[in-house]
């Protein structure tokens, strides 16, 4: 028989045994099956791209997305010296509230609050509040939004909030004898006021945390999951796509067009 239709019957069942049976499981690519597991911790279910952690390993997501979880309770976002509680995820953005400051205003990490502005920018609904530690007790009697941090030595030490620049601008001489001063990023839906029982409002405003948006992620990543892969990385592109069989830079190579490549190159 003419060796031109060997060939050709040979790509023929190639090619319906490629497209036709299913793909065996023995031989799956691993980064695939390990990112199609979603990050899960307490309340917090299905999360995917551009986040890894627990069982999601960091070719899953984008370096600086890394989440721990505490204890199965809560997410928890580490940057530089400051660690976030991680309220809510959603496609665009997370909600996250510094964990220092978490049923407590009274911190020993007094740090102004910073996230990683290369990933994120902070949502259009933030609001800074600035706090203010170990004031002289003059500030208690000037003013009402003021609270009490217990020292280790027993004694108290006052503090006293400010979610209003332009009050700070007419009453910071009394201020500038505070000890420490930071800014922490609170949503605008909680800015208290002067006739709020204070501790109660300040700490519903830093529990409720603030809001902010991921930049700049690969909007490919939706072709990606389309084709049939998921989305991750590798340590030299921050985007790859992890398929069944391998890894691709954008979208997964059908079957079909793997055969076809085949053909192209024996013709």
């Amino acid at each position: 028989m003419n060796s031109h239709y060997l060939s050709l019957s040979f790509i023929i069942t190639l090619f319906f045994f490629s497209t036709i049976l299913p793909p065996s499981h023995c031989n799956v690519y691993e980064p695939f099956v390990k990112c199609s597991r979603p990050f899960e911790c307490g309340s917090i279910k299905n999360i995917s791209y551009p986040f890894w952690g627990g069982d999601r390993s960091a070719y899953c997501g984008r370096k600086s997305f890394k989440l721990e979880c505490h204890n199965d309770e809560y997410p928890v976002y580490r940057f530089k010296e400051l660690e976030f509680r991680v309220l809510n995820i959603t496609r665009s953005s997370m909600t996250i509230a510094r964990l220092d400051l978490w049923d407590t205003p009274c911190s020993r990490n007094l740090l102004n609050t910073t996230v990683n502005y290369t990933e994120f920018n902070y949502a259009l609904n933030f609001h800074n509040l600035t706090l203010y530690y170990g004031c002289p007790p003059s500030v208690n009697r000037s003013f009402q939004n003021w609270f009490s941090c217990s020292s280790e030595t027993g004694n108290a030490n006052n503090g006293f909030l400010v979610d209003n620049e332009t009050f700070l601008s007419t009453k910071s001489q009394v201020l500038e004898n505070c000890n420490t001063t930071i800014k922490v990023p609170i949503s605008r839906t909680a800015l208290i006021s002067e006739s709020e029982f204070v501790d109660q409002a300040l700490q519903n405003a830093l529990n409720q945390g603030f809001d902010v948006q991921y930049r700049a992620l690969p909007i490919i990543c939706g072709g990606c999951v389309e084709s049939g892969g998921k989305c991750g990385s590798n340590s030299t592109y921050p985007f790859v796509c992890h398929c069944h069989d391998g890894e691709q830079p954008y979208l997964c190579l059908r079957n079909g067009m793997h055969a076809l490549s085949l053909f192209t190159f024996l013709y």
